[in-house]
C-alpha cells in the first residue's frame, strides 16, 4: 500500500524578513520530496506562528499530532528542521515521540531522521535554537529604538483603550475607548473617593458591584485570555489590575519585563511613553496610597497561621486557604472567597477541613518520612531546614 504522508510548514514575520520562507515555496519543495519518494500526501498543514512555541501548542500543530495519534499517516516531511521548531528540547522531544510510534520523519535539509540523537539533527536544532536568540535579540533592538521615538509597541491594549495606527497599520499609541473609559473612571471613584454614600470600596466589593451591574470584564472585551467564570462576573484581582498601572494616569513603560518571564530589569532600563490618560495624575497616586496601605493592614490583621495555606487542594482541584469561625481554623475551597456566591452558581460544595485535624495527620506523615524528627518546618518560606 501507498504510505500516507503529511506535509508540515510553518513561517513567521521574522523568518520571511531573515531569509524569504513562505508557505507555497516550503510546501512545494516537500510536494516534490514525497512525490520522488512513493508517497502519497493525504495532509498538509501550514502555520504562522514562532518557532519558540512548542510544536503541540500551535493551532495547526495540534491537527498533525491529533493525525498522528489516531494512525492517520504514516510520515511527516517538513522543509527545514528549524521549520518544526527552533527550541531544540521542543524539536527533540517532538521528533522522539512520532518516530515511537512508528512515524517516519523527513527533513529537506536532513534527509530521513531514524532517531531523535541524530547528530545532524542535534545541530540543525542546535542552529535553530541560536538563531531563534539572535532573532530576538534583533527585533528587541529594533523595538527598544522605536519606543525611544515615543511609540507604543505591539503591546495588546489596556481595559479602556484601543490601538492607533499609522497608514501602514503599525501601532502607534493608545486611544480611549470611552465605554470601556467611564468604567475605569468609575472604579477609581469608587476606591479613592467612595460610592454615592461617600463609603470607599475595596477592591472586592467594587468587583461585586460590577457584577451586578453585568458590565463585561477585561477578559469578555478583549479576545485572547480564557475566561472560566460566568459572563459579566469580575474578581477582586482584575480590578486592582485597573488600578495599578501607571497607563492611565498617562504613562505607559516599555521593556519592563525580561522576556515573557515575570522578571523585571532595572527601571534605568526602562523606557517611559505618553499615552492619552483617562484619569488625573493626583487621583492614580492616592490610589497607590491606599493599594499599599491596604495591603499592609491585611497583613498585620492576620491573627492565625495555617501551616498548609495554598498548599493543599480541594477535591475540584482549587487551592484551599485557612478562614477562622466558630473558633476553630479551618481550610476552605477558595472558590467561595473568588466568587460572587449570589450571583455565580456554585461548582464546588466541598465542605471545609478543620486545621487541627490535616495539620497533625501531615505532620505525622513528615516524621515517618524523615525519620527522629530531625526536621521543622519554616512556615515563613514553606521550606524545610534542619534544627540547629
Amino acid at each position: 500500500m501507498t504510505k500516507r504522508a503529511a506535509i508540515y510548514a510553518r513561517v513567521s514575520t521574522d523568518d520571511q524578513a531573515d531569509k524569504g520562507y513562505s508557505l507555497p515555496s516550503q510546501l512545494e519543495g516537500c510536494r516534490q520530496f514525497m512525490e520522488r519518494m512513493g508517497y502519497s500526501v493525504v495532509a498538509e498543514f501550514r502555520d504562522d506562528q514562532s518557532g519558540a512555541l512548542p510544536v503541540a501548542e500551535r493551532l495547526q500543530g495540534r491537527k498533525l499530532a491529533e493525525m498522528i495519534k489516531f494512525r492517520e499517516v504514516d510520515a511527516v516531511v517538513v522543509h527545514q528542521v528549524d521549520r518544526l521548531s527552533r527550541d531544540i528540547v521542543d524539536l527533540l522531544a517532538t521528533v522522539r515521540n512520532w518516530l515511537r510510534v512508528g512515524v517516519e520523519v523527513y527533513a529537506l535539509d536532513v534527509g530521513k531522521i531514524e532517531s531523535e540523537l541524530d547528530i545532524v539533527l542535534v545541530i540543525k536544532g542546535w542552529q535553530g535554537s541560536d538563531e531563534r536568540k539572535k532573532i530576538r535579540e534583533r527585533s528587541m533592538r529594533g523595538k527598544r529604538a522605536k519606543a525611544r521615538t515615543g511609540r507604543v509597541i505591539g503591546a495588546r491594549p489596556p481595559y479602556g483603550y484601543d490601538h492607533i495606527r499609522d497608514e501602514n497599520g503599525k501601532i502607534v499609541n493608545f486611544e480611549p475607548l470611552e465605554e470601556e473609559a467611564q468604567i475605569v473612571r468609575l472604579i477609581y471613584q469608587w476606591y479613592v473617593f467612595g460610592d454615592e454614600a461617600g463609603q470607599r470600596l475595596s477592591a472586592g466589593k467594587i468587583a461585586k458591584r460590577l457584577s451586578e451591574m453585568q458590565i463585561p470584564t477585561p477578559g469578555e472585551t478583549n479576545p485572547g485570555y480564557h475566561r472560566t467564570r460566568q459572563p459579566g462576573m469580575w474578581h477582586a484581582y482584575t480590578v486592582l489590575n485597573i488600578i495599578a498601572p501607571e497607563t492611565y494616569a498617562g504613562t505607559w513603560r516599555f521593556g519592563v519585563r525580561i522576556g515573557p518571564t515575570r522578571f523585571k530589569r532595572p527601571e534605568e532600563e526602562w523606557i517611559e511613553i505618553e499615552v492619552p490618560s483617562l484619569i488625573d495624575r493626583e487621583t492614580w497616586e492616592t490610589a497607590q496610597e491606599i493599594r499599599k496601605h491596604n495591603k499592609q493592614f491585611s497583613k498585620r490583621n492576620k491573627k492565625h497561621d495555617y501551616l498548609l495555606s495554598g498548599l493543599i487542594r480541594c477535591a475540584c482541584g482549587r487551592a484551599m486557604s485557612g478562614e477562622f469561625f466558630s473558633n476553630h481554623q479551618y481550610y476552605t475551597c477558595t472558590w467561595r472567597n473568588n466568587h460572587h456566591t449570589q450571583l455565580e452558581e456554585r461548582t464546588c460544595r466541598a465542605r471545609s477541613v478543620r486545621a487541627d485535624a490535616i495539620e497533625v495527620d501531615v505532620w505525622k506523615a513528615i516524621e515517618s518520612l524523615f525519620g527522629d524528627g530531625l526536621w521543622c518546618i519554616n512556615r515563613k518560606v514553606g521550606a524545610m531546614r534542619p534544627l540547629d
